[in-house]
């Protein structure tokens, strides 16, 4: 799980410092694959304080994937952690899903590589690394390469959802 914590675009605060930072759990800066039940207690940690009355989390295909499997595995470790969103929702409230948002909302699929070239904005893959290898990099123990990969995605994600904030609004 690779996170990118920052101001929301078009709203500032006047005077009021908004870092950005992030963080990933499941694999250390050294490439150390985490045990998934601690990963996941620590992101439930981290998310403790959301709120969807003014956060948002932002993802591509965060609503028919990321989230559901998260909580998918905290069921399977046992985890107790109360979901922090309502999928059941048409247009979940505290979720900004860059899939759903290309499509208007219709539940159409499209790859975010595909809309970051439709945007002009440099892809997250390389030669290297792209989401079908992730298995095959993960077998032969390059965890290393996985953690930049996520943590490229996350910042091309936020690339796409600034430029539709910009021209689609929240």
């Amino acid at each position: 799980i690779a996170v990118h914590e920052g101001p929301l675009p078009g709203f500032d605060l006047d005077g009021v410092e908004q870092p950005e930072s992030e963080h990933v759990f499941g694999i250390d800066e050294d490439g150390n694959e985490e045990d998934e039940k601690k990963a996941l207690l620590r992101f439930i940690q981290y998310m403790k304080g959301f709120d969807i009355e003014t956060d948002e989390l932002v993802g591509h295909n965060i609503i028919g994937f990321d989230l559901p499997f998260i909580f998918q595995r905290c069921l399977a470790h046992s985890i107790k952690a109360r979901p922090f969103v309502n999928l059941g929702d048409y247009n979940v409230r505290g979720v900004f899903d860059t899939m759903h948002r290309w499509w208007l909302g219709a539940k159409r699929h499209v790859s975010l590589d595909d809309i970051a070239w439709a945007l002009g904005i440099e892809s997250s893959k390389t030669d290297e690394v792209e989401g079908s290898k992730v298995f095959e990099l993960y077998q032969a123990g390059k965890l290393h390469l996985i953690r930049e990969y996520n943590l490229n995605d996350v910042r091309l994600t936020r690339k796409v959802y600034e430029r539709m904030v910009a021209s689609f609004g929240r």
